[in-house]
């Protein structure tokens, strides 16, 4: 894995310009963004590959390994491979295979220095070690070796012991109140002027301090992670009858039409206001939540939902002011079957990709998003957990099994909202589809969602489709 034998280069763009005709072919591949319009030379590619916008399209194609090990290139700055190999926890081959996929999009390019991480990737990964990256500050201008660090470990108190590991816990950032931030050992008189006269927390103005990178790696063992991140977790699932699944997502699947369909009627004659933002206010969804009788999730993507599939939109109101109304296409979805009308919904939720399971939650600002806002629309569309998978799940299980693609997906951009209870979480804030979509509330995929898996969409005539009772087309390899 030694692949700075070299002297690196000086800059992103000086490597591009070294790049073969080949390895350009495969960046502009992965990230098709980069191609349009066309670069003028190898420094306008570079530059425009560490643009925000498509630094997040770039991360939301990335592993869950494949974020740790350029997680943990944020962390230790510039490293060599083979130092890389040592704070990711994973096998050496996992992290080879993430690492020449970092390199070859770009993401990750080989400086004078040893290896490092695209300007900017570091403020967009977020989250948290469930999430990929494993939140630990970088590593000090000057860093502390790991011996110093254990050998300041060993003297502070026990109190101080347990201040430091609840500030790795909590994003390795803090405020302190009285604590001096200059003071000598033997001086210190409270556990945090302890760590700050030790260099273990390191102030950063304004009464913040920061637990340095170097200090992380040695409490989690030398790792980025205190579990390996390359083993995919065991899956608990459960037999159901086939029959009872298939009659549980029928009624599902009939719900979400009926829920649909009672919305909609009713924001026809009391529309809501649209918010400046283009979204909808959060009084107009509680209102909507009692109406339907469900929770605020499944309110949420009921209106997502009705938006994809072209049933609202943004109208002129009784006032003149802008409005969600129902669309022309209403008129014509309500008169089909509810085969039909199921399928219509089923589709615009597994072509959207829009994450209807944040609303109601705070974005990075702190605000709470709201359903239909702009924002809450991803580079690209979620994916189900079978749908990226190269098999189908096993028969009456679910979830799926741990072998699958799905399982090892960490991106925030494979979020799906779900309204019914599963038996685990994978990524983001949802990867479930919801009962109505395919599995139903027995937490098995019914027979026309296990029809509908994969990416090339066909139409199914009443003999190729073995489900011509619930729907009119699948989706198969």
């Amino acid at each position: 894995m030694e692949r700075m034998a070299g002297e690196g280069y000086r800059s992103l763009a000086d490597q591009l310009r070294a790049w073969s005709d080949q390895q350009l072919s495969r960046l502009l591949l992965a990230r098709p963004d980069l191609a349009t319009p066309a670069p003028q030379d190898s420094g306008q590619l570079a530059s425009r590959s560490a643009t925000r916008a498509s630094l997040t399209r770039a991360l939301d194609q990335l592993s869950r390994v494949e974020l740790c090990v350029l997680d943990a290139l944020v962390v230790a700055g510039q490293t060599t491979p083979s130092e890389l190999l040592s704070l990711v926890h994973a096998s050496r081959s996992s992290v080879e295979q993430a690492l020449d996929r970092l390199l070859e999009t770009a993401l990750v390019w080989e400086s004078t220095g040893g290896l490092r991480a695209l300007t900017g990737v570091a403020e967009l990964l977020v989250g948290g070690p469930t999430a990929g990256p494993s939140g630990l500050k970088p590593r000090s201008t000057e860093p502390l070796t790991a011996e110093q660090v254990r050998a300041r470990l060993a003297e502070i108190s026990a109190e101080a012991r347990v201040l430091l590991e609840h500030v790795l816990a909590h994003g390795g950032e803090a405020t302190t109140d009285s604590s001096r931030h200059t003071v000598l050992p033997d001086d210190a008189r409270t556990p945090a002027e302890e760590l700050l006269s030790r260099r273990l927390l390191v102030p950063r103005g304004g009464g913040t301090v920061v637990l340095p990178g170097e200090v992380g790696l040695v409490l989690r063992g030398g790792h980025t992670t205190l579990e390996p991140v390359d083993v995919l977790p065991e899956v608990p699932a459960s037999a159901r009858e086939q029959s009872l699944v298939d009659k549980v997502a029928a009624g599902a699947a009939f719900e979400i039409v009926r829920r649909v369909e009672l919305l909609l009627d009713h924001w026809g004659t009391q529309p809501p206001t649209v918010l400046r933002s283009g979204g909808l206010a959060v009084r107009d969804l509680k209102a909507a939540e009692a109406l339907l009788q469900v929770d605020e999730r499944t309110t949420a993507l009921v209106v997502e939902v009705a938006h994809a599939a072209g049933l609202l939109a943004i109208g002129t109101g009784p006032d003149g002011d802008p409005a969600w109304l129902p669309t022309d296409e209403l008129d014509r979805w309500v008169t089909r079957d509810a085969a039909e009308r199921w399928q219509v919904l089923a589709r615009a939720w597994l072509d959207s990709p829009r994450l209807p399971a944040l609303v109601g939650q705070k974005d990075p600002a702190g605000k709470t998003w709201n359903a239909l806002v702009p924002e809450l629309t991803r580079s690209r569309p979620a994916c189900s957990p079978w749908a990226s998978s190269a098999r189908c799940p096993p028969a009456r299980c679910w979830p799926p099994a741990p072998g699958s693609r799905a399982w090892s997906r960490g991106s925030p951009g494979c979020a799906r909202a779900a309204p019914a209870p599963a038996p685990t979480r994978c990524c983001g804030p949802s990867r479930r589809p919801p009962c109505w979509a395919s599995p139903g509330s027995a937490g098995s995929p019914p027979s026309p969602g296990r029809c509908s898996r994969a990416r090339t969409r066909r139409r199914c005539s009443p003999r190729s489709c073995p489900h011509p009772s619930t729907t009119s087309w699948c989706r198969q390899t």
